[in-house]
């Protein structure tokens, strides 16, 4: 789960410091987005963009949109050793983006797959960008 981020990721201050994470829709692929690291300012590492998929809830699409967001990491992301908490992969749950009700966001979830079940740490709730990431 650590593989895309470098060390002093969690660090403030850290040339590698990682703030967050967006998801941007992918056009005409309701069921995808592409992921990428952010430091502060919202610059994305090079290279580090993952494609994943999502689940759809179809009740939520009736006039809704996916829109672009961001999860802000928080302390309690990372364990005493500086790394991501262990999870086997993150789920992206959608809902209504509090802000705008014609977006849909996500609840985060960090899942960890134990003896063939599914544990799961709840998040935050992302944030819509814009306001939280600048306006490109």
């Amino acid at each position: 789960s650590n593989s895309w981020l470098d060390p002093g990721w969690n660090i403030p201050g850290n040339a590698n410091y990682i703030s967050g994470i967006i998801f941007e829709p992918i056009a005409g692929n309701p069921f995808s987005v592409v992921a990428y690291p952010v430091d502060i300012k919202c610059n994305p590492l090079i290279g580090k963009k993952l494609n994943m998929t999502i689940g759809i809830n179809c009740s939520l699409l009736q006039g809704l949109t996916l829109g672009k967001c961001r999860y802000d990491f928080v302390q309690n992301d990372a364990d005493i050793g500086g790394d991501l908490v262990y999870f086997n992969f993150l789920r992206l749950i959608q809902q209504p983006d509090p802000t705008d009700p014609t977006k849909l966001g996500f609840k985060i979830q960090f899942v960890t797959v134990k003896s063939g079940r599914e544990v799961s740490l709840d998040r935050a709730v992302t944030k819509p960008c814009p306001p939280y990431c600048p306006v490109q």
